[in-house]
């Protein structure tokens, strides 16, 4: 089957899948998917952006809510990754006013919870 669930009921679920072949920098199509990601620890999620762009995405990080409403305002995203807690605007405040500038963008909250 294309993907199989281990582990006991309840939290944490791995997922195994299929991962398509790694793609050369040189392959990744000129009109690549954008997506913006919102976190106040970015710096921390740099094995994750480049993961991201390494499968052809092209990832614009902000560390706050104020930074992301603006590059929203210049262009479109295919998808905002938007972290909920944040210092100042918080990820829901962000995120009503995301749906004002663009109701259609996806948007995934992302939350840790300790």
């Amino acid at each position: 089957p294309p993907s199989e669930a281990a582990g006991a009921p309840g939290w944490p679920v791995r997922v195994r899948r299929r991962s398509p072949p790694s793609l050369p920098l040189s392959a990744i199509p000129a009109a690549a998917k954008r997506l913006l990601w919102v976190d106040d620890e970015i710096d921390l999620l740099r094995p994750h952006l480049l993961f991201v762009q390494g499968r052809g995405y092209h990832v614009d990080a902000v560390a706050n809510g104020d930074d992301a409403l603006e590059l929203l305002r210049l262009s479109p995203y295919d998808l905002v990754l938007l972290d909920e807690q944040m210092p100042g605007r918080s990820g829901m405040e962000v995120f009503d006013e995301i749906r004002r500038l663009d109701p259609l963008v996806p948007v995934v909250m992302v939350t840790k919870s300790e």
